[in-house]
């Protein structure tokens, strides 16, 4: 059961480093689309 348990909290943990890489390539990709969009 231990070993179900620290498996569980990695999941944990993966789930909300991509949420907060996720986060960081949409404020990139908005970043990007405003630079874009100046240039015009």
């Amino acid at each position: 059961m231990q070993i179900l348990g620290s498996l569980d909290d990695h999941f944990l943990k993966a789930s909300e480093t991509a949420q907060q890489v996720s986060k960081m390539l949409e404020a990139t990709r908005l970043h990007y689309h405003s630079n874009f969009a100046d240039n015009r």
